[in-house]
């Protein structure tokens, strides 16, 4: 996919990411599959050309809305990938 914004004056040419300076924020992608109408899998280099990619995870089910098809699956991955992001549990006084 290509940016449109040559032929679309509302978006701001300065607002594109720049290839290969990938942002430093950590980024987790997760491609849920089982869509009825399957979507092509973004290539993980083309990711990683605009992101710092912290994990990258493909599962068979979930579809477009995982929230709703596999809400359990959602949440695993969810505290998989915030888990070292949270500060240590403080010991009781």
């Amino acid at each position: 996919m290509v940016p449109d914004h040559d032929r679309d004056p509302g978006h701001a040419p300065a607002a594109v990411l720049p290839a290969d300076d990938p942002a430093p924020v950590p980024t987790a992608i997760d491609i849920f599959g089982g869509e009825i109408v399957p979507f092509p899998k973004p290539p993980r280099q083309l990711a990683e050309r605009y992101f710092t990619i912290a994990s990258w995870d493909e599962h068979d089910r979930g579809g477009h809305f995982p929230a709703v098809a596999e809400p359990s699956l959602l949440a695993q991955r969810l505290r998989e990938t915030l888990r070292p992001f949270r500060p240590p549990a403080q010991p009781d006084s």
